[in-house]
């Protein structure tokens, strides 16, 4: 009898261990099959790579984070010489699901950011349900995504990368948390695009920010041409209390200027709340509250605008990209950024006032006339 039992529980062991053998078996074949795609991953210092319900996620166990990145990626060589890049072969279609926590090997990995390109080119791609976990977007994620309608705002969501929707030409409406910063060019030919409302900031605050590649070089809110040529965005309201904008920019070519809303021909006004710490707006343009100097003007003012009294200085590149003929400064004017003003435009001054020009060619570039 005590045989008997000792065959049984050595058969029942046995089955044990096969199964688990076979559980680990189908784990790392599904771990090979998913490394040999690609080894990008492993470039951008994942742990894993791993695909749940069509969506692909790289795997960061040092930082504990998943990140969306492309369907599937392959190394291609160059016609000429031994290098070669990675190049995006498959794209997502249709409605796009994105989970907030990816299992993997019993750990858990929360999904905090929408990876570079990681839905670039999607041509199909129409709608994106984001979780709240959701803190970045990086660059170029939604780039030419031309049928991309619908889109949530994840409350935890912190910057939105340069390029993050570039030319997403079917994009209407983008609402968001005063939380979050919109680096340059975020939402650049977005043409559709109507409506922007940045929302009063939240009372919970998000986690801070620890990944330093992502900082940028200013600490404000919304950078140069983060909305230009969006031509039919009419409805602009500010809310949030620490809200500025910069026109500073970097592309591709270099480091440019632009005007938050460069070509936004169809934009009138900009409703800015009254709680606004750091700017208001005025007859067409947006002002820093602290320093009374102009930040930008917007492309549809009239062809002669006056700079109220009271205001002490033009920022760089303020009036870049209107089409205006003539400016007339105040009296309070003492700081006239580099180029502040197209090389068209007409531009009077006060007699033997004391103005720090930045810009050296600035008495050759413009008409100047005293008054």
């Amino acid at each position: 009898m005590t045989q008997e039992r000792e065959i049984k529980l050595y058969s029942i062991g046995s089955i044990i261990v096969v199964l688990f053998f076979i559980f680990v078996g189908i784990l790392t074949y599904d771990q090979l099959k998913e490394r040999y795609k690609d080894y990008e991953y492993e470039r951008q210092g994942a742990s894993h790579v791993t695909t749940r319900d069509g969506v692909r996620y790289y795997l960061y166990r040092k930082e504990n984070k998943a990140v969306v990145v492309p369907l599937q990626r392959k190394y291609k060589k160059f016609d000429i010489g031994n290098s070669g890049m990675y190049r995006t072969t498959k794209f997502y279609k249709g409605h796009v699901d994105i989970a907030d926590t990816i299992s993997y090997l019993f750990h858990k990995y929360p999904v905090t950011e929408v990876g570079k390109e990681a839905f670039a080119n999607c041509n199909e791609l129409e709608s994106v349900q984001l979780p709240n976990t959701i803190e970045v977007i990086d660059e170029y994620a939604f780039s030419y995504c031309d049928k991309l309608k619908t889109i949530n705002w994840p409350d935890r969501l912190r910057i939105i990368e340069k390029n993050a929707f570039y030319a997403c030409s079917s994009l209407s409406e983008v609402e968001l948390y005063g939380d979050c910063r919109i680096l340059e060019d975020a939402f650049y030919g977005c043409e559709s695009l109507e409506r922007f409302i940045y929302k009063r900031e939240q009372v919970v605050k998000p986690k801070p920010e620890t990944d330093s590649s992502k900082k940028s070089a200013f600490e404000k809110s919304i950078a140069g041409g983060a909305f230009r040529q969006c031509n039919n965005l009419k409805h602009v309201e500010i809310n949030a209390v620490n809200a500025t904008f910069y026109t500073y920019s970097v592309n591709l070519i270099g480091d440019s200027f632009s005007p938050v809303f460069a070509g936004d021909t169809a934009l009138k006004e900009i409703h800015i709340s009254p709680a606004c710490r750091n700017i208001f707006y005025h007859n067409g343009a947006v002002y820093d509250f602290n320093s009374l100097r102009l930040i930008f003007c917007l492309p549809t003012v009239d062809s002669i605008f006056y700079v109220p009294e009271g205001i002490t200085g033009i920022y760089a590149y303020a009036f870049q990209e209107v089409p205006i003929k003539e400016v007339w400064l105040p009296k309070t004017t003492k700081y006239i950024g580099e180029h502040a003003f197209n090389d068209s435009t007409t531009i009077h001054m006060p007699r033997n006032a004391n103005i720090e020009i930045k810009d050296t060619d600035f008495y050759k570039k413009q008409t100047i006339v005293h008054y």
